[in-house]
C-alpha cells in the first residue's frame, strides 16, 4: 500500500521513499518486524540499497487500543521548502493516528531524523483523536501546502480505515484536519478551530445531495506568550455520517482542499456504500464564499446552485427562501463509492470538471467553478 516518492536527496543521491505499510509482524511475509514500529524507508534508486530507515519507535507496545497490533505508515508526502528541487523534509501518517515530520535537510544521513523529540524518543507533530480521546487511524498520505502567513506549512489529512471486512462495521467518528507545522508539536484538538456540517439537503436538487459547512473564522497562534483559547494551530471537521471516513489522498487546488469521503455499506446491493466530494477553504476549513458546484446541472453558477438552509442567515429574523448558502459537498445519487477525481480545466478557464470512477461502474462528472475569472489574450506576431 502507498505510492513511493522519487526524490533527490541533500547528499546528491536519487532515492525512492515509502512507508513500511501493513502487517509488518506477519511471519508469513518476511522480513519480519518484531516491534511492529511504523517506519519510512529511503532506498538508493540506483542499486536498491537502504540509505536510511527512519523509525518512529511507535509499534506494538504503543498500540493506543492496547491490542499489540503492528503499526504502519501507508503514505508519505515529500517537501521541497525552498524550491531548489532537493528534498528538505517529509511528512508521514500512521495507523495509530500519528502525523510525523522528518527533517532531511542535512547533507549527511546521520542528521536525518524526526523533527520533534530525539533519535531515542521521536515525537509526532500531531496525534489525531476524536472528541472522546480515542485514536483515529490514518491510511492516506497527507497533502502539504504553505501556511497563509508564509511561515511553516499546513498538513492536510483525513482519518479512517477501509482495508478489511471488519472496517465496514466501524461506526466511530472520523475527522478531516488541517494542521500548522511551525516549530510546535504536542497539541491536541483543543488548539484547533472546529468547523461543522451545518446543513444536509437530500432533495433540493434532482439526483444530487448537498452539504454546507460552517465558516468560523480562525485566529492563528502568534507565538507570543501563552496562547489563549482563540489562538489556533489548525482546524478540523468531524464527518457527520455514522462510519464516514477518508481513505483516499486529499489534494490542494486554487486555495481549496479537496477530498472524498466514503460511508461503507454492509448491504451487497448498495455497491459498497456512498461518497461525498468535499471542497473547502484550505486556510481554515470554512465553506467557500461562492458556489463551487453546479448542483442543478445547467452549466452555470447562479443563485439557483445555492443550498437552502433551515436557519436564518440573512438577518431578517425568519427562515425563508432567501436563506441560502454556498455548498461544500456534493453526492451524486446512485454513484456508490467514488475515487479521488482527476481534474480537467474547460477551455473558458472558468469551469472545470472533476471525473471520478465509481463502484456502480460509472464515470461521475462534477462541473465546478474555479473562481479564477481568467481571461485569455493573444497577440499576432509578424
Amino acid at each position: 500500500y502507498g505510492q513511493p516518492a522519487i526524490v533527490r536527496l541533500a547528499n546528491g543521491k536519487w532515492a525512492a521513499i515509502f512507508g513500511n505499510g501493513l502487517n509488518s509482524t506477519d511471519t508469513a511475509a518476511p522480513p519480519v518486524s518484531s516491534d511492529g514500529d511504523a517506519a519510512v524507508f529511503i532506498v538508493d534508486i540506483q542499486d536498491g540499497s537502504v540509505i536510511k530507515k527512519l523509525k518512529t519507535k511507535t509499534g506494538k507496545a504503543e498500540d493506543p487500543h492496547g491490542l499489540s497490533r503492528a503499526n504502519g505508515i501507508v503514505g508519505i508526502a515529500p517537501v521541497d521548502a525552498d524550491g531548489d528541487f532537493v528534498l528538505d523534509g517529509l511528512y508521514a501518517t500512521d495507523l495509530f493516528g500519528n502525523v510525523w515530520a522528518f527533517d532531511l535537510s542535512g547533507s549527511g544521513k546521520g542528521s536525518w531524523k524526526s523533527k520533534y523529540g530525539t533519535n531515542a524518543n521521536p515525537e509526532p507533530l500531531f496525534r489525531a483523536t476524536d472528541a472522546n480521546g480515542d485514536a483515529q487511524p490514518i491510511t492516506t498520505p497527507p497533502a502539504v501546502g504553505r501556511h497563509p502567513s508564509g511561515l511553516g506549512v499546513m498538513v492536510y489529512f483525513g482519518t479512517g480505515k477501509y482495508l478489511g471486512s471488519t472496517d465496514i462495521l466501524d461506526y466511530s467518528t472520523q475527522t478531516f484536519y488541517g494542521i500548522w507545522d511551525h516549530g510546535v508539536n504536542g497539541f491536541g484538538r483543543s488548539r484547533l478551530l472546529e468547523q461543522t456540517v451545518t446543513q444536509v439537503n437530500l432533495n433540493q436538487f434532482a439526483g444530487v445531495d448537498a452539504r454546507v459547512v460552517s465558516d468560523n473564522p480562525i485566529r492563528w497562534d502568534d507565538g507570543v506568550g501563552s496562547p489563549d483559547a482563540d489562538e489556533k494551530r489548525g482546524w478540523y471537521l468531524d464527518l457527520p455520517e455514522s462510519g464516514e471516513r477518508v481513505h483516499q489522498k486529499p489534494f490542494l487546488r486554487n486555495d481549496r482542499v479537496i477530498f472524498v469521503t466514503v460511508t461503507p455499506s454492509d448491504d451487497p446491493c448498495k455497491s459498497g456504500g456512498t461518497s461525498w466530494l468535499m471542497e473547502m477553504n484550505a486556510t481554515d476549513g470554512s465553506r467557500l464564499d461562492f458556489t463551487p458546484f453546479d448542483y442543478n446541472g445547467d452549466g452555470t453558477f447562479t443563485k439557483d446552485d445555492l443550498v437552502k438552509v433551515d436557519y436564518d442567515v440573512n438577518g431578517d429574523g425568519q427562515v425563508d427562501a432567501d436563506d441560502v448558502l454556498p455548498g461544500s459537498g456534493i453526492r451524486v445519487d446512485d454513484s456508490g463509492v467514488i475515487t479521488t477525481p482527476a481534474v480537467a480545466l474547460h477551455p473558458d478557464l472558468r469551469k472545470e470538471s472533476k471525473f471520478s470512477s465509481s463502484s456502480t461502474a460509472k464515470v461521475i462528472d462534477v462541473t465546478e467553478d474555479t473562481d479564477l475569472n481568467q481571461d485569455r489574450s493573444w497577440v499576432e506576431l509578424r
